[in-house]
């Protein structure tokens, strides 16, 4: 019983390591991502290289450390990940000198054309390749190293996964609001090495002491081929890539949306990615609290599709529900956190459903595939491979060459029929028999019409910019219809794209405002005028033209 104390001790100590490492990876990542778009550059393509080589780091991390965790003891395993937390952080510390370099001796020489692309690519590999592949062995190792036996190995990598993203929670939520913003990006860099040096430390400290022999915890282990929630490897790999492509692209989307409906700020997309990730988490604990799987695979797929969806038709109210938040509160200074206070809780209480079942699924999935101990830090760093090599695919694709195409309404339905082929894959009735294949493929066909037979959303809805009214109005109250017609009657939707960076509408003054126009020239009111993320951009009214011409001429 002592040796079983002791042990579960020390796995509770290295479950609370993984809180601050997921910290320190978020920390990173916003950190990263500033420093590099200094030199690559702040729009939607350098945007997309930094996540994809972040990411794809990740991934070849999650693969390359699965592959050692077989046939090595936990004591051995853990001590790995001490020394994987150690090169983060002594990485770190010296990442200011590495873009220091960078910035004054190879960021000037980019060239120009197609070989921009690839030069930017390998500068971002350069300066965070290395860290990020490390960061790939925190789930894989502990996992296969820590877990007593395989029945406890599910709920305990369910854990690992919930308690390190709910790190990266925090990460987001500090690195955007306190740390950057008060302290500045190499103050944030040096606290997350310090964390990392640490934690490294302190994992090493914990794999001298675990006893040679897992105790056995006594554990029930469920039979999931009679339970019905046994998946193949392969298949489930399938269903990890599509999760990992549709949870990138539709936060994107979910970013964009916020910005149409909040004003883009650095504070507004730090919430939507906080909210994000926590969720994520949330999800992921759920599942980590119960020794049982109660839910397959294809139940928590279904209940994401159904709540995707209710999202998706909630869109077009975001607008007039966040000016309604918006006139609540001042525009003085002390009104600031509670208004973005009552933001990040209502997109908590919005994402908790669906995004909760995104931080489920690959906690569920991994219970699915797995079938033998010796291969469980294998498993995790195959799923968790493709699962993040999906999310390079829904940064670059996704979140950015889609958007050339299509709208943010077309993407989001995207999302939602990859949704609905992971319930399929994941359905134990799809995986024996030529009858079911069948009814497999012609569901997917009748789920394809639905999805892509939904309306699209009002872009008169999304380029009204409500978030510039602070002010309440005779509307503001009156419902989201009356709010947006009142708006809308002043002018027409001439037309609307989204793209990569931005959502541009066109608008032209209805008849009886160019008729007043005409009548009273120095009126003011509004002939023609381009809209970008909700806010005008520029008029030929004759107001506005006197400030464009004058910037034409600047």
């Amino acid at each position: 019983m002592v040796a079983t104390d002791a042990w579960t001790n020390l796995r509770r100590a290295a479950l609370g390591i993984t809180l601050f490492t997921g910290f320190t990876g978020l920390v990173y990542e916003v950190a990263w991502h500033r420093y590099l778009a200094n030199i690559l550059g702040s729009q939607a393509r350098a945007a997309a290289i930094i996540l994809a080589v972040f990411l794809g780091g990740l991934s070849v991390g999650y693969w390359i450390f699965g592959r050692i965790s077989r046939d090595r003891s936990g004591s051995t395993l853990v001590s790995i990940c001490g020394w994987i937390e150690l090169g983060i952080g002594l990485w770190a510390l010296l990442f200011p000198v590495l873009y220091s370099f960078t910035w004054h001796y190879v960021g000037v020489l980019t060239p120009g054309g197609g070989w921009s692309l690839l030069v930017d690519a390998l500068l971002a590999i350069a300066l965070i390749g290395v860290p990020t592949v490390l960061m790939g062995g925190t789930l894989p190792l502990l996992t296969q190293g820590l877990a007593a036996d395989l029945a406890d190995a599910s709920p305990f990598h369910a854990r690992v996964y919930a308690i390190n993203t709910g790190g990266a929670f925090i990460g987001c939520l500090v690195a955007g609001f306190v740390l950057l913003p008060f302290f500045g990006l190499t103050t944030a860099v040096y606290s997350g090495a310090v964390i990392n040096l640490l934690a490294g430390v302190l994992l090493l400290v914990i794999a001298r002491r675990l006893p040679e022999e897992r105790p056995a915890l006594g554990l029930k282990k469920i039979d999931d081929d009679t339970a019905g929630r046994h998946i193949s490897v392969r298949r489930g790999m399938v269903i990890s890539l599509f999760a990992g492509f549709y949870s990138i692209t539709l936060q994107v989307v979910l970013m964009r949306i916020v910005g149409l409906s909040l004003g883009s700020s650095e504070y507004a997309f730090s919430m939507i990615v906080a909210a994000f990730v926590l969720m994520l988490a949330l999800g992921a604990w759920r599942i980590g609290g119960s020794r049982s799987f109660v839910v397959p695979v294809w139940i928590n797929q279904a209940i994401l599709t159904a709540t995707a969806l209710l999202l998706y038709l909630s869109i077009p109210f975001w607008p007039y529900y966040s000016h309604v938040i918006r006139i609540l509160f001042s525009s003085v200074e002390p009104a600031f956190w509670p208004y973005y206070g009552i933001v990040f809780a209502v997109l908590c209480v919005v994402l908790a459903v669906p995004v909760g079942a995104m931080g489920s699924t690959m906690p569920l999935l991994f219970g699915a595939v797995k079938n033998r101990f010796a291969e469980l830090g294998d498993i995790v760093g195959r799923l968790y491979a493709v699962n993040t090599l999906g999310c390079v695919l829904g940064a670059l694709i996704g979140g950015y060459l889609l958007l050339y195409h299509y709208d943010l309404d077309e993407v989001f339905r995207i999302c939602l029929l990859l949704m609905a082929l992971t319930v399929i894959l994941a359905a134990p009735w799809s995986q024996v028999g030529f009858s079911q294949r069948a009814c497999s493929v012609l569901s997917t066909v009748l789920l394809g019409g639905a999805v892509f037979g939904l309306a699209d959303w009002d872009h008169n809805v999304l380029s009204a910019g409500l978030f510039r009214q602070r002010t309440a109005t005779e509307t503001s109250l009156a419902g989201p219809q009356t709010a947006y017609s009142s708006r809308a009657d002043r002018s027409t939707l001439v037309d609307y794209d989204d793209g990569p960076n931005t959502s541009v509408a066109i608008r032209d003054a209805n008849l009886a405002q160019v008729l007043l126009d005409r009548l009273f020239p120095d009126g003011g009111a509004v002939a023609r005028s381009i809209i970008v993320n909700g806010k005008s951009d520029g008029e030929t009214s004759p107001t506005d033209m006197a400030t464009m011409r004058l910037s034409g001429h600047l």
